[in-house]
């Protein structure tokens, strides 16, 4: 091979040993651009530090995030460094942090240098709960929290919903992701930002007029002010090209569009929309009605103040919300059969004892009322059995009727 490539190649080929042992523990050397692993000096493997997503640290180790390619049937997502520290050592040195510093030198977030359309500052997240600055770029979200870093293209956003919460003050906004972020060991396919209606913004937008225009055919203005929910779900729902769904048409017992329930112990939300259920948030899920095998109302029967909603999944999978509450009943009855769903023991409240107490109907209600009123009868029987003016009476009706017997038994010893 030397005699084609001398003199026909300008660089000249040299000769490298790899690494052919598989051992998985060695030296992690950055070579300008490129990172290279060697054991025993011998070169293992090595890679573009641009095909870097993002790099995060943490105690001894570190963690390698790259970008994905949807053309390609398999992918490289993560790969993570262990480094311990050296106990010999004279000064007292981060090597995980020096490792992070020379990695996102040349990672492949560069293109951040440029300047975001939009820059949102600590916003709250739920799900991974933390407070991130979030900056909107033409092509991804970025966001910058206190420990961890994420990247998200717009490509990898599957759907937004836009929640409204119970008490009327906040609203959810909820992205699901596909591929999701990471933190160490946790996956987050849904990120959900938890916000205040009372929280307004007010910017222009880092690109020209004629520049918006022609880009995004005039649908992000030049300038933008309100709620930053508003303005945000907007930003997203033009960069994303995907609808942001909103809360349906399904009202609860208390005039809400949610119900309080609790997943595995975890109290939360969930939200009946027109073509799935979402529940925030510990763990945000997406059911759709197209996944549904069948609904079976657990308990509903029985006296108890609630009951567990079970949705059996056409993957034999089952996933269960517990405590919710029995008013809720009928409400929740009505929605799935408005919506062709297989309800499988589906009984209204007023139904359970053969009552017509409507939605109002509570057996557990009806139960506390039949004790009161028993333990009333007995205090009234108690109070005739006790009643001072009838002992009176009876004292003198047998005294009277005594002191007659007496006058008749003298008034015949007198005869006689």
């Amino acid at each position: 091979m030397a005699l084609y490539t001398d003199p026909n190649w300008k660089p000249a080929v040299s000769y490298e040993e790899l690494a052919i042992k598989g051992w998985n523990h060695g030296i992690a050397e950055i070579n300008g651009e490129n990172l290279a692993f060697k054991i025993e000096d011998k070169l293992a493997f090595e890679f573009p530090l641009n095909s870097v997503s993002n790099c995060t640290g943490q105690k001894n180790e570190a963690t390698l995030e790259f970008h994905s390619n949807e053309d390609a049937p398999v992918n490289l997502v993560e790969m993570r460094f262990h480094m311990p520290q050296d106990v010999n050592a004279e000064e007292e040195i981060d090597r995980v942090e020096e490792f992070k510093k020379a990695v996102m030198e040349y990672a492949g977030i560069v293109t951040e240098t440029d300047l975001p359309l939009a820059y949102f500052t600590q916003l709250l997240c739920a799900t991974p709960r933390g407070r991130y600055d979030v900056k909107v770029f033409p092509t991804h979200l970025s966001f910058h929290g206190k420990t961890y870093d994420y990247k998200i293209n717009y490509r990898s956003v599957d759907r937004m919903f836009l929640l409204s919460h119970k008490d009327g003050r906040h609203v959810f906004f909820v992205l699901s992701i596909n591929p999701p972020i990471r933190q160490g060991q946790t996956r987050y396919p849904f990120i959900v930002f938890e916000f205040s209606k009372e929280d307004l913004v007010e910017f222009d937008v880092n690109m020209s007029p004629e520049l918006l225009e022609k880009t995004y055919d005039g649908k992000i203005a030049s300038h933008h002010s309100g709620p930053v929910h508003e303005v945000f779900s907007k930003f997203l729902r033009v960069l994303t090209g995907k609808k942001v769904t909103v809360t349906g048409t399904f009202v609860s017992k208390q005039g809400n569009q949610s119900i309080d329930c609790a997943y595995k112990q975890a109290a939360g939300f969930l939200f009946p929309l027109e073509k799935g259920f979402v529940y925030v948030h510990k763990p945000p899920m997406y059911i759709r009605f197209e996944e549904i095998l069948s609904i079976n109302f657990e308990r509903s029967d029985l006296t108890t103040r609630t009951f567990d909603f079970e949705i059996d999944l056409k993957n034999g999978q089952t996933v269960t919300f517990n405590s919710i509450d029995k008013d809720e009943n009928n409400h929740l009855i009505d929605y799935v059969r408005s919506k062709g769903l297989n309800v499988r023991n589906a009984r209204k409240t007023q139904d359970i004892k053969g009552r017509s107490g409507g939605d109002d109907f509570d057996p557990y209600r009806e139960a506390l009322k039949k004790d009161a009123v028993s333990d009333d009868d007995e205090d009234e029987s108690e109070d005739e059995d006790y009643d001072v003016e009838k002992d009176e009476k009876k004292l003198e009706n047998s005294s009277g009727s005594s002191s007659e017997s007496s006058e008749s038994e003298g008034e015949e010893e007198g005869d006689d």
